[in-house]
């Protein structure tokens, strides 16, 4: 609605393949790959060499309570690593965006419900699970 307010508009459900389909701008925004930005925009290679970090898996609870973590810090905290040790996770982020597969894989939590209420009905929560593996 904000950006409608500035007098944006947003296209979505088409495919842009060049700049000159779109209307006259005096910005545009783009949710793709710089590849795909450098092809839509005719600039050749000029990203070739990006390196692309890792990528990342993620689930998306509706849960009907908190999660019941036996810890109690745990189950106050709005984000929560899940990784046998610090050094273990950092070796699996370190793996991944490297582009290898962790080999002790690490989850990352969140419980944003539990700070702001008005991100769940009311009486109810949500759970959001990811990790980051090697980007393919």
């Amino acid at each position: 609605s904000y950006l409608r307010e500035q007098g944006g508009t947003l296209r979505t459900g088409s495919e842009v393949k060049r700049l000159d389909e779109l209307p006259p701008a005096r910005a545009y925004v783009f949710d793709t790959s710089p590849s795909a930005l450098a092809r839509i925009a005719g600039l050749g290679s000029a990203y070739s060499h990006y390196r692309y970090g890792a990528s990342a898996f993620k689930i998306d609870y509706a849960l009907s309570g908190p999660v019941p973590w036996t810890a109690e810090a745990a189950r106050r905290a709005g984000t929560v690593h899940i990784g046998p040790t610090a050094t273990a996770i950092d070796a699996a982020l370190t793996a991944a965006v490297e582009g290898r597969d962790p080999s002790v894989p690490f989850l990352i939590t969140a419980q944003p419900s539990l700070t702001d209420p008005s991100r769940a009905p009311e009486g109810r929560h949500v759970f959001w699970v990811y990790g980051h593996v090697p980007a393919c």
